[in-house]
């Protein structure tokens, strides 16, 4: 009896000792490395923190709020240009990459904002598409994701140590991404597209001199617009099941949400590509606005599909939403004139 009381002592001590380990373990992250971890990886929560009781509109983005050249003019952001023509205080959550499915977590913080009346999201079309779903960067985004979830920083941790998230590796996504280009057909509603995939549309000659020649510069743009915006949106879309559930969960909330659709380049998607690449872009945008629009009584569209000019896309060989300074406040004037239009705020 007295060896049965001995063990089962040894026992009790070594699950005390466990106990006691695992609270220190605990303390010592949230004290010294649950800050280091959240700067490298979540550091929009600290703003989040700073902004409880001041900030009512928040501008989520990516590079296309914050992209400048340096001898365009106006630096300022789109977030900044709108908070200076409405003095609204503007809370600007937005870093080059992020897409819906990281911000979506991000939302889960927004109910501790007593002052919060509206949320503008950017919704960008390309993000939609298989190099953006597939990208060599979305393992260490879906990271990020993980410490932005509404949990102890400890368990968010051991989420991150254990890999316990979207951590396919790279030539996986590359893969997947071809097998889309490949196999998936592409559709119009009111015309037959010439290419049924974007493999097959790419593989064809373009730009051809008298000679037989092309010119490659011109050809190497028009697939980049072609492998960038050549698919359709359906409701399985990652990011439109993202769109989904962020749309579900604001419907209960105290403030608006409004999806900023931002420009594309469709006149060069048109001239480089044909007119049938600039309809599938339609198409999209079509889509998000008719499934969204009128859903719920907080969510509204700000449509700027094809609201910037050509010329004031501030990258020309490649396909991005960077704009000249010209360009970022026409998309600061559209977001001011549709809160205006529906009575949110007086200017």
């Amino acid at each position: 009896m007295t060896t049965l009381l001995k063990i089962k002592t040894k026992i009790l001590g070594r699950i005390a000792f466990l106990g006691i380990l695992a609270v220190l373990s605990i303390w010592i992250y949230n004290q010294y490395i649950w800050p280091l971890d959240r700067k490298e990886h979540a550091y929009f929560l600290e703003e989040l923190t700073q902004s409880k009781d001041t900030c009512d509109l928040i501008y989520i983005g990516e590079s296309s709020n914050m992209w400048y050249h340096p001898d365009s003019g106006d630096a300022r952001e789109i977030s900044k240009m709108i908070e200076h023509r409405t003095n609204r205080k503007v809370l600007n959550l937005s870093k080059s990459a992020y897409h819906i499915g990281i911000y979506q977590t991000i939302f889960e913080h927004f109910e501790t904002l007593n002052t919060l009346r509206d949320v503008v999201l950017t919704v960008n079309l390309r993000t939609f598409g298989p190099p953006c779903v597939h990208s060599k960067l979305e393992t260490s985004l879906q990271k990020d994701r993980i410490f932005y979830a509404n949990e102890m920083p400890f368990i968010k941790k051991m989420r991150a140590v254990f890999s316990l998230y979207d951590n396919t590796d790279e030539k996986t996504r590359d893969r997947k991404m071809w097998e889309h280009w490949t196999y998936d057909t592409l559709n119009l509603a009111q015309k037959r597209m010439k290419y049924y995939t974007v493999k097959n549309w790419c593989s064809v000659p373009k730009f051809l001199d008298s000679a037989g020649i092309e010119n490659m510069n011109k050809r190497i743009l028009a697939d980049h617009y072609i492998k960038a915006y050549g698919f359709n949106i359906t409701e399985n879309n990652p990011r439109i099941k993202d769109l989904d559930a962020l749309t579900s969960r604001v419907d209960t909330s105290r403030y608006n949400l409004h999806l900023l659709i931002l420009s594309e380049n469709t006149q060069w998607a048109d001239s480089l590509a044909g007119e049938e690449l600039a309809d599938l872009m339609r198409e999209n945008r079509d889509f998000i606005v008719q499934r969204y629009r009128n859903k719920y009584t907080n969510v509204h569209i700000i449509d700027n599909l094809e609201t910037v000019p050509p010329r004031y896309f501030g990258e020309k060989q490649w396909t991005t939403e960077h704009y000249f300074w010209q360009g970022r406040s026409m998309i600061a004037n559209s977001v001011i004139n549709h809160l205006k239009a529906i009575n949110h705020y007086e200017r």
